[in-house]
């Protein structure tokens, strides 16, 4: 669920958007942080499993978050979904 509402603050105004009417407090709460908010929801709970002894699970999970962020903001990509 995170990484859906993650992709969700970070690319707002599509279809996915009606995914919010579960709990439009949290819509109001995280939209009012923007679209950092959706990056770090991708990679805090990497960060959480390694602060947690995790890092195999923390470890792995960052180098395909980070893997995924850097192929999604290449020029090529963004174009596409712009």
């Amino acid at each position: 669920m995170a990484s859906l509402a993650g992709v969700i603050l970070t690319w707002p105004g599509t279809s996915l958007d009606k995914v919010w009417a579960l709990n439009p407090t949290a819509h109001k709460q995280l939209a009012a942080l923007g679209k950092p908010a959706g990056i770090l929801f991708q990679v805090m709970g990497d960060i959480v499993n390694c602060v947690r002894g995790d890092w195999l699970r923390g470890g792995s999970g960052f180098i395909i978050a980070g893997a995924l962020l850097w192929f999604l903001l290449q020029p090529r990509i963004r174009a596409t979904f712009a």
